[in-house]
């Protein structure tokens, strides 16, 4: 096991990372939480597979457990899932003092769940549980939590730390080889803007990376989860650095959208990744080897790399709604080399005639 300490103050919490599977649970929730019920929220994807174990863990701690499955999908982001969630957990009793809510599944289901931990009964105690490798490297450390509205992904939501994050590397062998390349995508993502050592990790072991080495993974997730505690400590809530965690997300999320969510999110990260360093290139901040690396990396893992039918200017309209946009602008986190990155204001009519540039 390894364990990454995310510290802020009253908030603080571990990372769990095990090879094995999910069995030890149930201790660790209780070390903090002893007689706790617990609501385990997944998707129809992970429940036939781990929700008996998680369960049975609980039990074994002696942890009550009410389960709750929703579609698996991008879909179960929406309003109309936290008002079931929210109807549901009250119908079973759930009270503010002696509830914790558990996220099992990916990254869809965290975000639900702790949206909804969050918010009921003025908040109350949640656990990730991550099953999917971009889930466990990404949004189960640091306390975002959203739903999607119509055209708008994420545009709903809150910052709850988790009281604890059980990451089983086990889980990743069920996981479907499309959302494993998914998640390593956010892999990449820290190794470029803080820690070229992961990039240079992937690219000498790409036959374990594929085949899914339970030691390289192990490597790889506690040095993403690392990267991501270092920056969350210094700026909880975004005001400043933290943002420099969407490195490829502006144009992600609108990649996601245009596409009607056939773009998964690491996907459409990857292709967003490609994009900003092609802004910083159009703004003179870096050449095109740098893009050029990265896309050889990508490759290699068998992310897709073809970046021409979304680098197209009627894209930057998404933007609008991006959350980082302030007055006419959004906040661009551009490239000068791996492992540092820059946030700038750049005006979306100035992204716009950047792609359009850059096309003609």
């Amino acid at each position: 096991m390894r364990v990454v300490r995310v510290r802020l103050g009253k908030r603080s919490y571990s990372v769990r990372i095990v090879r094995g599977g999910l069995e030890g649970v149930g201790r660790f929730i209780a070390r903090r939480h002893a007689g706790a019920r617990c609501a385990v929220l997944s998707d129809t994807n992970v429940a036939p597979l781990y929700a008996d174990s998680v369960r049975s863990a609980l039990q074994a701690s002696d942890l009550s457990s009410e389960l709750l499955v929703f579609p698996a999908g991008e879909r179960a982001k929406r309003v109309k899932s936290l008002q079931r969630t929210w109807q549901w957990l009250m119908d079973h009793g759930f009270d503010r003092g002696n509830t914790i809510v558990v996220a099992l599944g990916g990254g869809v289901i965290g975000d639900l769940a702790g949206f909804a931990a969050a918010t009921y009964m003025r908040g109350v105690h949640y656990v990730h549980v991550p099953t999917s490798l971009l889930a466990q490297v990404d949004s189960s450390v640091g306390g975002k939590t959203a739903i999607n509205l119509p055209g708008a992904k994420n545009a709903v939501g809150s910052f709850h730390q988790p009281a604890l994050v059980y990451a089983s590397l086990g889980t990743l062998t069920t996981l479907p080889a499309r959302e494993y390349r998914c998640g390593l995508a956010e892999v990449l993502k820290h190794g470029v803007i803080r820690r070229p050592a992961i990039l240079d990790m992937i690219s000498e072991q790409v036959p374990a990376v594929v085949q899914r080495d339970p030691g390289l993974l192990e490597a790889l997730v506690s040095q993403s989860c690392e990267v991501k505690r270092d920056v969350v400590e210094r700026d909880e809530r975004e005001a400043g650095e933290r943002q420099v965690l969407n490195f490829g997300h502006t144009f992600g999320h609108a990649i996601e959208v245009a596409s009607g969510h056939r773009k998964r999110h690491g996907e459409a990260v990857a292709l967003g990744m490609l994009a900003a360093c092609r802004v910083s290139e159009e703004l003179g901040l870096c050449d095109s080897s740098l893009r050029q690396s990265l896309t050889d990396c990508m490759k290699r893992i068998g992310l897709d790399t073809n970046l021409e039918p979304w680098w197209r200017p009627d894209l930057v309209a998404h933007m609008a709604k991006d959350k980082k946009m302030r007055a006419g602008s959004v906040n661009f986190v551009t490239i000068e080399r791996f492992g540092h990155v820059d946030i700038r204001p750049i005006p979306l009519d100035t992204l716009t005639r950047l792609v359009r540039r850059g096309v003609e």
